[in-house]
């Protein structure tokens, strides 16, 4: 996983919590790299998960909220970060529609190591159906991450459905903002 997603996971809890929970939670978890993390190097994404318990833990939340809250803020930096690699995109669904197509190849390109999930979205009606599949169970981060693509484009976004095994996920979403033409 990109040092990117865990630079950012940190400056979330210092700006969420404090810099104090910052070195608490690297503590706590005494992760392999030393919890010292670049934005370009590569590390093993049970860190994320780990330094995620710990939070979760030290603030009394759950793994799922403290996941859904780092993908709402991690959404705006990583699209500002590679929007130029991106179509133009004018909502929300536009741009999860295309998260697999496009988006994903342009990071395989970028970085030809990367493991990324499986996500396959289509519509039905005006309703998004994404699957998301992956061995790293990170489906929580997947909705925090939708919801962060709303709010990015102004859109609220509605869950009319929700199944979750093992890390995968199917989420059937709805823009209550905007219509898809």
């Amino acid at each position: 996983m990109r040092g990117l997603i865990f630079t950012q996971y940190l400056e979330m809890v210092e700006n969420h919590y404090s810099a104090d929970m910052v070195d608490d939670i690297i503590e706590d978890v005494n992760p392999p790299s030393g919890g010292s993390y670049t934005a370009v190097s590569k590390y093993n994404h049970q860190e994320l998960a780990d330094l995620c318990v710990a939070l979760a833990k030290r603030t009394d939340q759950t793994l799922t909220d403290i996941l859904i809250e780092y993908g709402i803020y991690v959404f705006a930096p990583l699209y500002d970060k590679y929007k130029r690699l991106f179509r133009t995109k004018s909502s929300a669904i536009e741009f999860l529609l295309e998260v697999d197509s496009d988006i994903h190849k342009e990071m395989r390109k970028l970085y030809p190591d990367a493991t990324l999930p499986n996500i396959e979205c289509y519509l039905e009606g005006d309703v998004l159906v994404m699957h998301y599949q992956s061995d790293r169970h990170f489906a929580d981060l997947v909705k925090g991450l939708i919801i962060g693509c709303g709010q990015y484009f102004g859109e609220e976004m509605e869950f009319l459905s929700e199944e979750v095994t093992s890390g995968n996920a199917t989420y059937r979403v709805k823009s209550k903002s905007k219509s898809i033409a």
